[in-house]
């Protein structure tokens, strides 16, 4: 069964946010292989370390660990106030070998009109191979409508010299509840 955590994760309403901060819900669920994980939340191995060595010819690399973040989204990309969304972000890892793992902090920094307006942050272990996250936000029911960017980013260390650093943003939108109660 799979151990399900809830994490505050951010408040869009910039001053006016009255209400208990969102929530990320985020679990760790054993490798899956067919089926599509797009609607569950947790880390998924989507490709082994060895298919990520070959595909990638990480033995080539200067410097290992090799790391990046390869896509993020966010499900639905427009939502009404008071609703949830899927952040997705796929990463890929060559780290030498197929069981050393990285450990640092995941950060979630959201940002309204190009001011940051939340900073969130966990701890977070990079594993080898390419691997799929899903984690729900909710969106505060007093959320400013608009366009929010979301720039996720992973810090950690691979040795005293060594830094690893990814960043990705993606965009989502509060809009406006129709009449009949659909976006």
């Amino acid at each position: 069964m799979p151990i399900k955590k809830t994490i505050p994760l951010l408040c869009l309403a910039l001053v006016a946010c009255k209400s208990t901060p969102p929530k990320e819900v985020v679990s760790v669920v054993p490798p899956e292989t067919q089926e599509s994980n797009a609607d569950k939340v947790g880390e998924f191995l989507i490709a082994s370390a060895e298919d990520v060595w070959t595909e990638y010819d990480c033995g080539a690399a200067k410097a290992l660990p090799f790391s990046f973040l390869e896509e993020q989204r966010l499900t639905p990309e427009a939502v009404v106030a008071g609703a949830q969304l899927t952040h997705h972000f796929t990463y890929v890892l060559c780290s030498g070998s197929p069981d050393k793992t990285y450990t640092g902090t995941l950060y979630r920094k959201i940002y309204y009109k190009g001011r940051r307006i939340y900073d969130g942050s966990q701890a977070f272990e990079l594993k080898p191979g390419r691997w799929e996250v899903n984690a729900i936000i909710e969106v505060p029911k007093q959320a400013r409508l608009g366009t929010y960017t979301l720039g996720t980013e992973f810090i950690g260390r691979a040795s005293k010299k060594k830094e690893i650093m990814l960043i990705k943003k993606g965009e989502f939108k509060v809009v406006e509840e129709d009449d009949d109660g659909e976006e």
